[in-house]
C-alpha cells in the first residue's frame, strides 16, 4: 500500500525534470549544426565513372552539353543539386552539371588495360576419328491389346486390383 504513492511520484518527478546533466553543473550544451548529407559530401574531388561523361550548363540532363570527361578524369565538385553535381575537370578546365550518380569517389585499384590478344595455345594432334558404330534402327512395337471385359462384364481398372 506505501509502494503505489511511492512509485507515483517517481513517475510524476521523472517528468518534470528538466534539466539536462550539463544545467546540472552549471555548464550549458552549446547547439551544433549538423550537417545534411548533401552538405557534407557535396564539396570533394570525384573522377568520372563513365567515358565520354556528358557535362551540361544546367543541372537537367536536357540542358545543352558544353563538354565530355574522359573515363577517370578529376573533377572537384562543389554543389548537388536534384542528383546532378556540379564539377570542374582538374585536366580540361570543363565546367558543368554532370549526373552525380556516375562519378567515383576513387579509382579503382586496378585500371583496365587494352584487351591483349590471347596467347596462342600449341595445337594438339588430334587423334584419329574412332569407329562410331552405327544407330541401332528402332523396333516397331505391337499395340497393348485392349482390355476385355472380366466376368463381371467390366473392363478391369488400374484401381481395382482385383
Amino acid at each position: 500500500m506505501h509502494a503505489a504513492p511511492f512509485v507515483f511520484g517517481i513517475a510524476v518527478a521523472g517528468c518534470s525534470v528538466q534539466k539536462t546533466i550539463g544545467g546540472w553543473f552549471g555548464a550549458s550544451p552549446s547547439p551544433t549544426a549538423v550537417p545534411t548529407p548533401q552538405e557534407s559530401s557535396a564539396a570533394g574531388v570525384f573522377y568520372a565513372g563513365v567515358d565520354g561523361l556528358n557535362v551540361y550548363s544546367d543541372s537537367s540532363s536536357s540542358s545543352k552539353i558544353v563538354g565530355r570527361l574522359p573515363l577517370y578524369d578529376k573533377v572537384a565538385r562543389s554543389k548537388l543539386e536534384r542528383g546532378f553535381a556540379y564539377v570542374t575537370s582538374a585536366t580540361s578546365g570543363v565546367t558543368g552539371w554532370v549526373n552525380n550518380a556516375q562519378l567515383l569517389w576513387r579509382v579503382p585499384n586496378t585500371l583496365p588495360t587494352a584487351a591483349a590478344p590471347p596467347a596462342a595455345a600449341p595445337r594438339e594432334e588430334a587423334a584419329p576419328p574412332a569407329a562410331v558404330a552405327p544407330e541401332p534402327t528402332p523396333t516397331r512395337r505391337e499395340a497393348p491389346a485392349p482390355a476385355t471385359p472380366a466376368a463381371g462384364g467390366l473392363a478391369p481398372s488400374i484401381f481395382d486390383a482385383y
